[in-house]
């Protein structure tokens, strides 16, 4: 991910995180977030997506490359 704008990183790093709280909230019945953390974790997505949309278009089409395709080391 350092190859990217630090907006793009910060998209990347939130999504990831969002991910988590998707996994919890499916398998963990006894899982519960406050009105409160849930508005301001819309808050943090809404920026994550706004700063992906201002990121330059040849950096966002990169990522969408790295993250479609597997990587081989």
């Amino acid at each position: 991910m350092r190859q990217f704008d630090t907006s793009i990183q910060v998209f990347g790093e939130h999504f990831v995180r969002m991910q988590q709280f998707r996994q919890v909230a499916d398998y963990d019945p006894d899982f519960r977030l406050s009105r409160d953390k849930v508005r301001l974790l819309i808050d943090e997505t809404e920026d994550a997506v706004g700063r992906l949309n201002a990121a330059n278009l040849g950096q966002r089409r990169a990522f969408a490359i790295f993250v479609l395709f597997r990587h081989r080391t």
